[in-house]
C-alpha cells in the first residue's frame, strides 16, 4: 500500500543560460498564461515572470503544438509557486527545464539539494539529471515530456534510493509512506511502548542473488527478512501507514484501529521499534489510513477511511507529529479505500474514494485546506478497490476501480472529471489492485487480489486503455492486500499480499518480463488485513509490517542484509 516513487538526483554544476533565451514573441501575453506555438524546429517558452523556461529541441514534437505555462499558487509540496504547463504529452526528445529561483527565499534551504521538480502522481519529484547552476540561482533538469506542473522542490540527500509505483487494498497509496527512514546514530527512546511480543524467531526468505543474507551489504536480488519485535496496538487494527511525521528522518507507525474508532500514532528509532502510543479519536470503524501534505503548511496530515459512517476524518498536522481534531467529510455508503493524487492538475491531491454500499467513487478535490465535493462516478456493482493512474498515454490520470468481477477503467482529460466506463473482465470477484510497469514495456500492468480463488490475477496493459490475457498466480489463502514494489533490489516490480485465512504475507519475486517466481511467505499475526513496507530500521532495505487484526498487533519484518 505504499507509493515508493524517487529519481537519482545528479548535482552537476552549469554554466547559467538563462540571460540567452530566444527573444521569440510570446502569442498571448495576458496575465493568465504564457502562450507560444513551437513545431518540429523546436524553440522556448517561459513564464510571464521569466521563472520557468523550457528548451525544446529540434525533433521533439512531431506538429506544431500551442504551449502554455500559467503561474499557480504555492503548492504543497513546492518552494514558492508551482507552474501548470500545458499540453501534457510525451516528447521524442527530452526537453530542457529551468527554474530561476533567483527572487524566491530559499535561505532556509541548502542550494545545492534545491532541484526543479515536475508534477508526478501525487507530489513533485526531481527531473532527471538535475543541476544547480554555478551561481546558485537556476536549476535544471531533463524530461521526457511536457508534464503537468513543474516547481523548485528539496531533493533528496540520497540519489541511490530505488522506487517503484503501488497500490494496496484501496488503491495508490500516493504519497503517504516512503522507503527511507534515514541512517542517522540517533536512538529512540529507552522505553519503547511497545510492550509486547519480543518475537526473536527469525524467518529469512532466500538470497536469491548476490551475497548472503546476515551479512551487512545490501545486494540485489536478496530477500532476506527476519522477524522483529512486534507491537502491540488498539483493538481491531484493520489499516496502517508509516512517514517520518517528527521529523527525525525514521519512519513513523499510524494504525487504524477499528474496534476503538481511532487512529495510534508511534514514533519509530533507528531500530524497528516504535515508541509509546497517542490516540486520535476518529469515526466509526476506521479501515484505512494514509499519509500525505494536503494543506501547505509541509507537516504530514492523515487522512481515515470510516467504514460504518460513510465518512473521511482529515487529521491536519501541526507539526512535531502532533495533529488536530479529526475534520469530517462525508462521503457514500461503506466506503473501503481511497486513491491519492492530483486529477484535476492544481498541484492540490486530491482523493478517489470507492464505496461498497453505494456502488460509486466519490472524488474530493484538495483546496488547500481540505476538500470539496468534486462529483462521483459509478462503476458498477459491489466496488472495493481504486487507483488513479495513466493507463492511456496521455498524460491524464485515469481512475480503475475494481468492481464484482470486473476491472472498470474511467478515463481522465486532466481537469477532474473523467469518462464513459469501460471493463475488463476479470473472471472472479476482485479485493485489491496494484499497478506497475511489470514487464518493462513502459505500459502499467494490473495485479488485482482475488481472495475466493486464493490467486492474484496479473493483466498487462497495452498503453491505450486495454489489458492482455490475465495470468494467475496462486498464493496462501484468502488474498485481501496486494502491493507491487521492487522488495529485492533488483530493478523488477515484485508483488507483496497477505492472506487472511492462513496468517501469512507472501512475496513473489518479479523478472523484469511480466512474469512472477512461486510466492515466498513468512508467518504474521491472525486476520492480517493490511500492510505497510518502508525502511524503518536504516540499513536502506524495505522492511515489512503487517496488521493482524485478531491479535490486536502489528507483525514487523525487518531487512537483515
Amino acid at each position: 500500500m505504499i507509493g515508493v516513487r524517487t529519481r537519482s538526483l545528479a548535482l552537476l554544476l552549469l554554466v547559467p543560460t538563462l540571460a540567452c533565451q530566444e527573444s521569440d514573441p510570446i502569442l498571448d501575453d495576458g496575465t493568465e498564461a504564457a502562450r507560444k506555438v513551437l513545431g518540429p524546429d523546436g524553440g522556448t517558452i517561459t513564464s510571464l515572470d521569466a521563472t520557468l523556461r523550457i528548451d525544446i529541441p529540434a525533433g521533439a514534437l512531431t506538429s506544431s503544438v500551442e504551449i502554455s505555462i500559467a503561474q499557480t499558487f504555492e503548492s504543497p509540496q513546492s518552494i514558492g509557486n508551482a507552474y501548470r504547463v500545458q499540453p501534457n504529452m510525451p516528447l521524442a526528445v527530452p526537453a530542457q527545464v529551468s527554474f530561476d529561483f533567483g527572487k524566491t527565499d530559499v535561505s532556509q534551504y541548502p542550494r545545492e539539494r534545491l532541484a526543479v521538480g515536475r508534477q508526478g502522481l501525487s507530489s513533485f519529484e526531481p527531473l532527471d539529471d538535475v543541476a544547480v547552476d554555478a551561481e546558485g540561482t537556476i536549476s535544471r533538469g531533463e524530461d521526457p515530456s511536457l508534464s503537468f506542473a513543474y516547481a523548485l522542490i528539496l531533493g533528496p540527500e540520497d540519489s541511490d534510493t530505488d522506487g517503484s509505483s503501488s497500490s494496496g487494498t484501496s488503491g495508490t497509496d500516493a504519497s503517504s509512506t516512503t522507503d527511507t527512514s534515514g541512517t542517522s546514530s540517533e536512538t529512540g527512546p529507552t522505553d519503547t511502548g511497545s510492550s509486547s511480543a519480543d518475537s526473536g524467531s527469525s524467518s529469512t526468505g532466500p538470497d536469491t542473488d548476490g551475497g548472503e543474507c546476515g551479512d551487512g551489504s545490501v545486494d540485489a536480488g536478496e530477500l532476506c527478512l527476519i522477524e522483529g519485535t512486534a507491537v502491540l496496538v488498539g483493538a481491531g487494527p484493520r489499516g496502517l501507514a508509516l512517514a517520518d511525521l517528527n521529523d527525525d528522518t525514521f519512519a513513523d507507525l499510524v494504525i487504524a484501529n477499528g474496534g476503538d474508532d481511532n487512529v495510534s500514532v508511534r514514533f519509530g528509532d533507528d531500530t524497528g521499534e516504535f515508541g509509546l502510543d497517542t490516540p486520535y479519536a476518529v469515526g466509526n470503524n476506521p479501515i484505512e489510513v494514509q499519509i500525505a501534505e494536503f494543506t501547505g503548511d509541509t507537516n504530514p496530515d492523515v487522512i481515515v477511511v470510516n467504514e460504518s459512517e460513510g465518512s473521511l476524518s482529515l487529521l491536519v498536522g501541526s507539526g512535531g507529529g502532533a495533529f488536530a481534531d479529526a475534520v469530517v467529510f462525508d462521503v457514500g455508503n461503506l466506503p473501503r479505500g481511497l486513491a491519492i493524487a492530483d486529477i484535476d492538475e492544481d498541484t492540490l491531491l486530491d482523493l478517489a474514494v470507492v464505496n461498497n454500499g453505494t456502488d460509486d467513487v466519490t472524488l474530493l478535490l484538495g483546496d488547500g485546506v481540505g476538500f470539496v465535493n468534486g462529483g462521483a462516478t459509478a462503476p458498477g456493482n459491489s466496488p472495493v478497490a481504486v487507483v488513479l493512474a495513466d493507463f492511456t498515454g496521455d498524460m491524464n490520470l485515469d481512475l480503475a476501480t475494481v468492481a464484482d468481477t470486473s476491472l472498470v477503467l474511467n478515463g481522465g482529460n486532466g481537469l477532474g472529471g473523467f469518462g464513459a466506463p469501460g471493463t475488463f473482465d476479470l473472471a472472479a470477484t476482485g479485493t485489491a489492485i496494484a499497478v506497475g510497469d511489470f514487464d518493462g514495456n513502459g505500459d502499467l500492468d494490473f495485479a488485482v487480489a482475488v481472495e475466493a480463488a486464493d490467486t492474484i490475477i496479473v493483466g498487462p496493459g497495452n498503453g491505450i486503455g486495454g489489458f492482455g490475457l490475465a495470468v494467475p498466480y496462486v498464493v496462501g489463502d484468502g488474498p485481501n492486500a496486494v502491493a507491487a514494489v521492487d522488495l529485492d533490489g533488483d530493478g523488477n516490480l515484485d508483488l507483496v499480499t497477505t492472506t487472511a485465512g492462513d496468517a501469512m504475507f507472501s512475496v513473489l519475486l518479479g523478472n523484469g518480463a511480466g512474469a512472477f517466481d512461486p510466492p515466498v511467505t513468512f508467518a504474521v499475526g491472525n486476520a492480517p488485513s493490511d500492510f505497510a513496507l518502508a525502511d524503518v530500521n536504516g540499513d536502506g532495505a524495505l522492511d515489512v509490517l503487517v496488521t493482524a487484526l485478531s491479535d490486536d498487533l502489528v507483525t514487523v519484518y525487518l531487512s537483515n542484509p
